[in-house]
């Protein structure tokens, strides 16, 4: 990685410190500067669960995350917490891809929707999970890459950029799977010369709670 000002790693490296995240999803930083910061994923494989009790398989990579969309896949995702300078906004594009590699006749678990319910033990409403039908409109996600909305935590604004190496189409069971992705963030309305931005406290996703 080429040399970057003291100042921008300590900004940029809130993406490398979410406890158990960063180092286990494979997803580095490989280049910085005052616009913006490059992303790279190298994914060595996944695993498949044996069938669940309604024939679908839980698709994982150890130390991923995974989408909890109700009537969505649960894919698994790697994701980074970028500090943005001053004033600035974040878009993401892929610069480069792995090839696709594709696995066919795959039920891949589907998100359900959380919902409350009485509990039967008399202590009122209980959080709860109910399954949905799965959305049919082709491969998901349309794009490998996601830009979260910007959020405060202690003075800095903080945005998560989500890196999704699978895709799913229910309608056919077929699963793609990409290797590696290279992503640029960069930051959208810094005036030249413009700070970089300041340091602050990291925080990881949670992964999706079992359901």
């Amino acid at each position: 990685m080429r040399s970057i000002p003291l100042s921008l790693q300590a900004a940029v490296l809130l993406l490398l410190l979410a406890p158990a995240a960063a180092g286990a999803q494979s997803l580095r930083l490989v280049a910085a500067d005052d616009r913006g910061v490059t992303l790279q994923l190298n994914l060595a494989g996944y695993e498949l669960s044996s069938p669940l009790p309604d024939g679908r398989v839980e698709l994982r990579v150890p130390g991923f995350y995974a989408t909890g969309i109700p009537g969505r896949p649960l894919l698994p995702f790697a994701q980074a917490l970028v500090a943005l300078p001053p004033g600035a906004g974040a878009m993401a594009r892929v610069l480069t891809a792995g090839e696709d590699e594709l696995r066919e006749g795959v039920r891949v678990t589907i998100g359900a929707q959380p919902v409350m319910k009485d509990a039967r033990d008399g202590f009122g409403p209980t959080p709860a999970r109910e399954p949905v039908p799965p959305i049919l409109d082709g491969p998901w996600p349309e794009t490998p890459v996601e830009v979260g909305e910007p959020f405060s935590l202690r003075g800095q604004r903080i945005v998560a950029i989500q890196v999704r190496p699978f895709r799913y189409d229910e309608a056919t069971g077929r699963l793609w799977m990409r290797r590696s992705l290279t992503v640029r963030v960069d930051f959208a309305g810094v005036a030249p010369g413009a700070p970089p931005a300041a340091p602050g406290a990291p925080r990881a996703a949670r992964p999706r709670e079992p359901g």
